[in-house]
């Protein structure tokens, strides 16, 4: 194997010179699969036949394959086309390295795999060889040289510059160009993709441009907003990456902007996004795609394509239905009629049900067409023509499907039999709406007639203008009948010497980007030094003081830290590939464990936050269960002032100015709104109302806006104000002299601030009401338990009160709380229960000296229902968690279906005497309390009554008998006496 030269003479000689090291690097990757093959993925062979066409090809079936666990909480090992295997005698975890060694083995390569249940010497796996002969079948291709042959000779600065085509860029385009780009990008970043676009307006001559940067300089930023361009400008690009990971991100980030430019533009976030000048292609089994670049991943497109031009199901045959429909309506009634003697269906009710069903089909092929199709198919009148059509569809549901409307099916009738030259000078009319789609429908059919549609994978590959793809996928494109590209990015592609790092010896230009956005500047400062000659700057936003994240104590928890760990030993991981160290790995994972804990601290402080009884219950529910995790890391983001850029996620509501934010997270949507409290101030709060897949949210949102329809103006205002501090979103407060009233009044005058919601009906349960929906403090406890009960348990949180709930909470008299049942007045109770031991508890410590026993409050919790008692007794005990910091504890309560209140009180006497201190708050029942007060009496008051009278005790307890008078004489009558007598005692 010769060493590659930094320069060819040709594209051949280019080409050869990858062909040895190529045969020695497979080579060398096989022989190292043989020194670990006793831990390979195995399988014992059932069959093995020989194909009767075909050299050297068998079918070969296998029993179940073993050694397939990947370890360290990996997927398993899968089985592929490509993967190379050893077929040996003996079991692979038998076989060692001599035996291969001067033995005999044969080498196979998988072709096809099919599943079989067919009755189960081996067959050992080795390696995958799919990416080997992919690179092996691109040495010998020969098209779309012309950049290829820039970049194998030195570069020429005296020709590099084209003496026509620069200078009419520059010209026309460079302050268009900075004045749209400044307040994005940087001046090195600008100056790399003016340079780019200058090249790309030459017809004359290839050249080669190299962006190059540390880390946090934005070179993906600054290649997203060169390949948006380049798109825009109808500039045939190929993007290569050498990861998926790599390749995805770019894709994203150019599918965000040119969502954010339509957006911009049309200033409706409700309108389709024109996707189909670009898409991405790759293994879908590695290539994992998420919902933000799913829209322009080729096997999706592909599929939506081949459904909307389908014959049966295609956007052809839904036109024609809809128009069929329109025109003939009453005659497909009678025909439905006569064919269905026992089933009566007026015309009116016929259409309700038919319109629908031919329009929702109608709508996903339109919406395909214009997301999916390239722009120079869809040309801006067809576009026009379809949201025209999209908004007629729109306006006959409405119509037809009101349930307030007056139309009836004799007037439906004489309005699909009216003539279609007709004039009609009402535009809201049915008749004139009717008469409008049919005209749409026939123009848009006429239009997408002419487009003249082929096969659906070539189609894609040979209009797209800007293509992504792994440059291991992209030898495929040369099986594709596709236009030369004008342009190739290829983003880090280095292996061993990079490509990069040739080009630059060559003398290709390089864009340095000097500005870097990630590193502190003590982290920095080494690279810079070393690496960039001191050229690299810090941005603005590195050097703040809010920048020095300092999430725990101590010097080994700043920038950056070295930490010696002497004393320990590598070793061969589980396949004997790689070594590790497994005190490093426990140092590395205890200290992310402790710098996770204190930045939940840290985020969560910073704003105040509330998430929803729903949301909690929506959570539980989440799958996979890794978006729970991608859930909690956006809400952390959001907590810490974080929110979306390049995408609108802000929703105005219907009926008011009031806004509600939709975050996305994989399949779903976090729905959140920005609300006030007055705590003392007015100041504004975070809170999370849902999480919910997209077809769940509209209902979700329209339930909000009728209660947002509450507010008052000035309320929604404030809401909506913003305040910021760089690139974070802080709350913004008012002083309590600002008098902010929340709810108008039927009267639309000032109210109290803290207006209870009994003027304002929402039509719902109380348990589902969003009006008296609990919310819970975002506190790193809370995220805890959301993200520790992996069991779908329900989980009882410190939930947060309102500001009335509050003021009666903290009032320091009595109080009587009326209201209906799910309003709250057991949660006040335990809340201010709570309030009154957490109060006392400060107070004793501080009068507290070392050696004294702490002073105990003996606070009463006294109520009918077993159940209820239950449950409060459960949530104070959680309460209680809270304040000691153990949120985790796990407090031992039983099914509350189960409950035995005998059981539940067994380890209280029947007398207030010597109760153990840590039994107090005391929360029992009115009968509990019955049996304690005449316990404590000392002269039972039962005794006078002839059932009990020298009944016995047992353990400090009522006798049965006891127990089983008093709950049947159990009357109103004897409660009062029992208190009141009680009272005059002296208790």
């Amino acid at each position: 194997v010769e060493k590659i030269p930094k320069s060819f003479e040709s594209v051949d000689k280019y080409l050869c010179s990858y062909i040895f090291p190529l045969l020695e690097e497979t080579r060398a990757e096989l022989r190292s699969a043989t020194e670990t093959v006793c831990n390979a993925p195995s399988a014992k062979v059932a069959s093995f036949t020989e194909r009767t066409h075909g050299k050297f090809m068998f079918n070969v079936k296998v029993d179940q394959w073993r050694n397939v666990a990947s370890g360290f909480g990996s997927e398993r090992h899968r089985i592929l086309p490509g993967d190379v295997v050893l077929l040996s005698d003996s079991n692979s975890e038998t076989i060692s390295r001599s035996q291969l060694i001067g033995g005999t083995y044969i080498f196979a390569c998988i072709n096809n795999i099919k599943n079989d249940d067919s009755f189960p010497r081996y067959v050992v796996h080795l390696m995958n060889i799919i990416p080997h002969k992919r690179i092996w079948k691109a040495l010998r291709m020969r098209r779309n040289l012309n950049v290829i042959e820039k970049s194998l000779a030195a570069n020429d600065l005296g020709v590099e510059m084209c003496e026509v085509c620069p200078f009419k860029y520059n010209v026309e385009m460079e302050e268009k160009l900075r004045s749209s780009l400044s307040s994005k990008l940087n001046e090195s970043q600008l100056d790399a993709i003016s340079a780019c676009l200058s090249k790309s307006e030459c017809s004359h001559r290839s050249s080669v441009e190299l962006i190059w940067g540390p880390p946090g300089t934005g070179k993906t930023s600054t290649l997203s907003n060169l390949l948006h361009l380049l798109l825009k400008k109808n500039v045939r690009t190929l993007v290569c990456a050498p990861t998926n990971v790599a390749v995805k991100e770019l894709a994203s980030r150019v599918v965000a902007l040119v969502r954010n430019s339509v957006l911009t533009e049309s200033r409706d976030n409700l309108l389709p996004c024109p996707l189909g000048d670009m898409f991405i292609f790759g293994n879908n089994d590695r290539f994992k795609v998420g919902a933000d670049i799913e829209e322009i991943y080729l096997d999706y497109r592909v599929k939506k394509l081949v459904h909307c031009l389908s014959t049966i199901t295609g956007w052809k045959q839904c036109v024609a239905s809809m128009l069929d429909f329109l025109e003939d309506c009453v005659s497909h009634h009678q025909i439905f009629v006569e064919n269905n003697n026992g089933l009566i269906k007026s015309l009116l009710e016929f259409a309700r049900d038919r319109f629908p069903r031919l329009a929702t089909p109608l709508r996903d092929c339109m919406l395909t067409l214009i997301t999916h199709l390239p722009t120079r198919f869809v040309r801006e009148q067809i576009y026009q023509s379809i949201m025209q059509l999209m908004s007629l569809l729109d306006s006959i549901k409405t119509l037809l499907l009101d349930d307030k409307s007056i139309l009836t099916s004799e007037e439906l009738e004489r309005i699909f039999l009216i003539h279609e030259g007709t004039n009609c000078v009402d535009t809201s009319s049915l008749i004139y709406i009717r008469r409008q789609c049919i005209n749409v429908l026939k123009s848009v059919r006429a239009s997408l007639d002419k487009l003249g549609l082929p096969n659906a994978v070539d189609f894609c590959f040979g209009n797209a203008n800007l293509i992504f793809c792994t440059t291991s996928t992209a030898y495929k494109l040369h099986k594709r009948k596709t236009e030369l590209f004008q342009m190739l990015i290829s983003e880090k592609a280095g292996y061993g010497r990079s490509m990069f790092e040739r080009l630059s010896l060559l003398g290709h230009p390089k864009h340095l980007l000097n500005v870097q956005y990630r590193m502190h500047p003590s982290i920095s400062w080494f690279p810079n030094s070393k690496f960039y000659r001191n050229r690299i700057l810090d941005a603005p936003i590195v050097q703040r003081r809010s920048y020095e994240r300092c999430y725990l104590q101590g010097r080994i928890y700043g920038p950056y830290s070295f930490i010696n760990i002497p004393g320990s030993n590598e070793e061969f991981d589980d396949f004997g590939r790689s070594r590790r160290n497994m005190v490093e790995v426990a140092v590395a994972v205890t200290l992310v464990h402790k710098l996770f804990k204190g930045m939940l601290r840290m985020f969560i402080g910073n704003l105040i936050k509330f998430l929803s009884e729903n949301f909690r219950k929506s959570f539980q529910k989440l799958n996979p269960s890794n978006v729970k995790n991608l859930a909690i890391t956006v809400l952390l983001k959001l907590a810490s002032g974080w929110r979306p850029k390049n995408i609108n996620v802000d929703c105005k509501c219907e009926s008011s100015s009031y806004i509600v934010k939709q975050i996305k997270v994989a399949n779903y949507y976090v729905v959140c709104s920005i609300d006030l409290v007055k705590d003392p101030v007015y100041v504004q709060i975070f809170k999370v109302w849902d999480i919910l897949p997209m077809m769940e949210t509209a209902k979700h949102l329209k339930r909000l806006d009728n209660i947002f329809s509450m507010y008052t103006d000035d309320f929604i205002n404030r809401c909506n104000q913003k305040l910021c501090d760089g690139n974070l979103e802080v709350p913004k407060s008012w002083s309590v002299t600002d008098d902010i009233i929340r709810f108008k009044n039927q009267n639309d005058t000032k109210v109290n601030a803290s207006v209870d919601c009994r003027s304002h009906v929402e039509n719902a349960k109380v348990n589902e009401s969003l009006l008296l929906m609990k919310f819970y403090s975002l506190s790193s406890d809370v995220v805890n338990h959301l993200l520790t009960d992996v069991e779908g348990r329900e989980v009882d949180l410190p939930f947060e009160v309102t500001d009335e709930e509050r003021a009666i909470i903290m009032f320091p008299r009595s109080s009587f709380i009326l209201g209906r049942s799910g309003t709250g007045k057991t949660t006040i109770l335990t809340m201010k229960l709570y309030q009154k031991l957490h109060q006392y508890s400060i107070a004793s410590r501080d009068s507290v000296t070392a050696g004294d026993a702490v002073p105990i409050l003996h606070q009463l919790f006294v109520t009918v229902s077993p159940k209820l008692c239950y449950a409060v007794k459960k949530h104070v005990s959680h309460l209680k968690s809270f304040a000691s910091e153990n949120a985790s504890e796990n407090n031992n309560f039983a099914d509350m279906d189960d409950l035995d209140e005998m059981a539940e009180f067994r380890d209280i006497p029947d007398t207030f005497v010597g109760i153990e201190p840590e039994k107090y708050p005391l929360i029992i029942t009115f009968h509990k309390f019955l049996m304690m007060l005449d316990g404590t009496l000392g002269n039972s008051y039962f005794e006078r009554f002839h059932d009990v009278r020298g009944s016995s005790q047992y353990e400090g307890r009522k006798s049965i008998a006891l127990q089983t008078f008093i709950r049947r004489n159990e009357v109103t009558s004897l409660q009062e006496k029992m208190v009141l007598g009680t009272i005059c005692y002296g208790c």
